[in-house]
């Protein structure tokens, strides 16, 4: 199983699960960087100090079949779960890749980023180990991502100016209301799901929009709260403002340096179905 470096796994969580990761880098004033070669904060700080966005560039085409050729010398064939297409370019290149191996490497677009792909990339993983065959696992990605939230709250609007998602004049007056909006990635794209003003409103407002999402799915869900840098006290209050929902607890996870560069200081959530 092998999974962009975007996926924000832990160390833990790759070394137990078996998954592979290709290094995806970022691009910021004039340097590259992997993903894993700044901290979060770090990342935070560069963006904020240059006013300049981070962009993240797949690898090239000799180190996807590298990475390709070296997972297929012990297996018989592999699945890449990859960053939406609609926000990078990593689907695009590990298809071309994968074209040249003769069908032994299945390249799964996440339609996520961040840790809603490493989720993905863990239940795939545990799936193989209980005897799923490529195809059924790639079905069933299929299946989870339909039923997949990833939501969460920006705490400041700068971040989604520098990264062109707003203009400068709605960054300024929604910064000095105090406005923090809600987004939603949803099939690849970024999508608002509303917006607050204040900490009690934002987890009010997180927390009404899972339990209805919740009231549209079918069994039990498990909801793991998550955090860019500066965003972990609110994701720590959102855990306990949705013991409500009576979801399997899925934690607190930190999220890494990419969605950081784009969102900055953000905590939200991710629900799928519980297993």
């Amino acid at each position: 199983m092998l999974a962009d470096s975007t996926c924000d796994l832990s160390p833990e969580q790759l070394r137990f699960s078996g998954i592979q990761t290709m290094p995806i880098r970022i691009h910021h004033g004039g340097q590259e960087f992997e993903n894993s070669e700044l901290t979060p904060q770090q990342m935070l700080d560069r963006v904020r100090a240059s006013g300049q966005p981070a962009v993240t560039h797949a690898p090239n085409h000799e180190e996807y079949l590298g990475l390709y050729r070296r997972v297929l010398e012990n297996a018989d064939s592999a699945i890449h779960i990859t960053t939406s297409r609609d926000l990078t370019g990593t689907y695009a290149a590990a298809v071309r890749a994968a074209g040249e191996l003769g069908g032994r490497v299945q390249v799964v677009d996440s339609r996520y980023a961040s840790y809603a792909l490493g989720a993905q990339a863990l239940r795939a993983a545990r799936w193989a180990d209980q005897g799923a065959d490529v195809m059924q696992i790639v079905s069933r990605l299929g299946e989870l991502q339909s039923q997949m939230l990833f939501l969460f709250a920006v705490e400041r609007l700068e971040f989604l100016r520098i990264n062109g998602r707003i203009g400068p004049a709605a960054a300024f007056v929604g910064n000095l209301l105090g406005l923090n909006p809600l987004i939603e990635l949803r099939s690849g794209q970024m999508m608002s799901a509303g917006r607050a003003r204040g900490q009690k409103a934002v987890l009010r407002e997180l927390s009404k929009y899972a339990l209805e999402q919740q009231q549209t799915r079918q069994g039990p869900v498990e909801v793991t709260c998550v955090y860019t840098a500066g965003g972990d006290q609110g994701a720590a209050l959102l855990r306990q403002e949705l013991t409500y929902l009576h979801a399997r607890d899925g934690g607190i996870h930190p999220l890494g340096a990419g969605i950081t560069a784009n969102a900055g200081p953000a905590y939200g959530l991710l629900m799928m179905p519980a297993e």
